[in-house]
């Protein structure tokens, strides 16, 4: 996938795809996230954090748009232990996509619902 460039106890640090990303574990918590720096929360305006809300919904696929610390990621939650390789991969491609894609068209890249407001209400 990607050569680390800093590992510690909880964690790794590495380039996928001209993105920086982490993954951070948490074996306690039975939890690993893998997450990429996507903005600053100041430059991120009300109708582009409604986009972000709507594209969670539609298309991130198992990846989101997350806010902590005033800053907006594209994040990837899941168990430690039952995380297979193959989940792994897609998350970390997921995350990236999710980074390229803010300002764009907020998509994992992976699949797409489409708002079908009959659905909804």
């Amino acid at each position: 996938m990607a050569t680390p460039r800093v590992q510690t106890p909880q964690g790794v640090e590495f380039d996928y795809d001209d993105v920086t990303m982490a993954c951070l574990f948490d074996e306690t918590h039975d939890r690993v996230r893998v997450l990429a720096w996507v903005a600053a929360m100041q430059d991120v305006g009300a109708a582009q954090l409604q986009t972000v809300m709507e594209a969670n919904f539609y298309t991130t696929l198992d990846a989101r748009y997350a806010t902590a610390r005033g800053a907006m990621y594209a994040l990837y939650v899941h168990s430690l232990r039952s995380l297979s390789e193959v989940q792994f991969r897609s998350a970390v491609e997921q995350v990236a996509a999710l980074a390229q894609s803010f300002g764009g068209d907020y998509s994992s890249g992976k699949l797409i619902y489409g708002p079908d407001e009959e659905l909804l209400d």
